[in-house]
């Protein structure tokens, strides 16, 4: 189903453009937080359309049928968890969080627009979160549902100003910041006029300065290499000199006049650590010797940090997406969403226009995957998956 490209939005990309900034209200509402209540609401309308779809269920035989797969095997699971409360919780957000993947693609679906629309829908989100975020950096006021508060300092020494807008935490918000990178840039290459080009690129500009003052490394490293990838197709284009001036110049003023807020923190950290974290290298060796002990089935849904708890760390909780999935659900589900991620990288590379695209999706997959916990609970991961599914998908063009 090829959407036509002179029509005009309708409802359903304006419902697009809707879901996908209602993520500003982050952890607001708990289970009923508004991009949930949308995806509960449509939950009925999603599976009539694939009932009744069958070209749909075809294009989208795999995922359908892993999801269940994945679904299955987390109710097995709960046979050999050792906390149920937790195990309950996990499965009921694992299941919400399928429906949520295919809410957008049922919207995509029905839209004239999809692409644009998704990509016009992270960008509100990223308009709606940054004068939250620039308060924040200035001030050091912090909204009531922030774990940290205002004047934190690393190593007792150094203040740290941070922005985690309604995301709880700087590392939530620095993922939902690399997330929406590539559609950032991605609007930059599409810009046909100079008004947009400098509103995009002031955007991407501030995007980087949130992300370097957060000073989270894996963030940083990041968005740095998916900076390399659009630079090179950029200006391998012949175009780029405006862009590169635009944020040449912008980036001198805040190296300027933020060096001592945003480098020393850095510094600091890389000083103490460099790439690597002792403490979650330790969680991950733990990691792997509890999934042995599964047998690879994994220890069980929801009971990752249950189990972790055993090995009598002050730290339980892995940020590792890849490693949460395998510590929890086995080495079967684990290669079932490699696949699936491969499969949304061979449908992009099916358009040559694509290709510098897919590699900033690896990368930004790859390396935001050590940025933050919980991976499997957090909305905007699967919408971010749903989102670049359809956007490198002709089908949809």
């Amino acid at each position: 189903m090829l959407k036509s490209k002179t029509s005009s939005i309708n409802t359903y990309d304006r419902l697009i453009m809707l879901i996908i900034p209602l993520q500003i209200f982050g952890t607001l509402g708990g289970f009923l937080r508004p991009v949930r209540v949308f995806s509960y609401c449509s939950i009925l309308f999603v599976v009539l359309y694939f009932f009744n779809n069958r070209k749909n269920v075809i294009h989208y035989n795999y995922e359908i049928l892993f999801f269940v797969f994945w679904g299955i095997f987390a109710v097995l699971s709960l046979f050999w968890v050792i906390d149920y409360g937790d195990a309950f919780l996990y499965l009921y957000q694992l299941i919400v969080s399928f429906f949520l993947y295919f809410t957008l693609i049922w919207l995509a679906e029905k839209a004239n627009k999809p692409q644009d629309s998704i990509i016009k829908g992270w960008i509100l989100l990223f308009a709606l979160t940054l004068p939250i975020a620039l308060l924040e950096l200035t001030f050091d006021w912090h909204l009531p549902m922030s774990v940290q508060e205002g004047g934190e300092t690393i190593g007792g020494i150094i203040h740290r100003r941070f922005a985690s807008v309604t995301f709880r935490n700087l590392n939530t918000y620095n993922l939902v910041l690399c997330y929406t990178l590539p559609f950032l840039l991605l609007t930059i290459t599409r810009a046909t006029k100079k008004n947009q080009l400098f509103i995009y690129t002031l955007f991407v500009v501030l995007l980087y300065y949130i992300v370097i003052v957060n000073s989270s490394r894996a963030a940083i490293l990041t968005v740095g290499v998916g900076l390399i990838f659009f630079l090179f197709y950029y200006l391998k284009r012949g175009k780029g000199r405006l862009i590169i001036l635009s944020l040449g110049l912008i980036a001198v003023y805040f190296v300027i006049k933020h060096f001592e807020t945003i480098f020393l923190v850095i510094l600091f950290r890389f000083q103490s650590h460099g790439l690597e974290d002792p403490t979650r290298a330790l969680l991950l060796n733990n990691a792997w010797d509890a999934l042995k002990n599964s047998y690879l089935l994994g220890v069980g849904v929801g009971n990752m940090e249950a189990v972790m708890a055993s090995y009598r760390m002050d730290i339980i909780v892995l940020h590792n997406l890849f490693m949460e999935i395998a510590l929890q659900y086995g080495v079967y589900v684990f290669v079932g969403f490699l696949f699936f991620v491969w499969r949304i990288i061979m449908r992009g590379l099916k358009s040559p226009e694509n290709r510098w695209f897919i590699l900033l999706f690896m990368s930004i997959l790859l390396f935001s995957s050590i940025i933050d916990a919980r991976y499997l609970t957090k909305d905007h991961m699967w919408l971010f998956l749903s989102s670049l599914s359809i956007v490198v998908d002709k089908r949809y063009a």
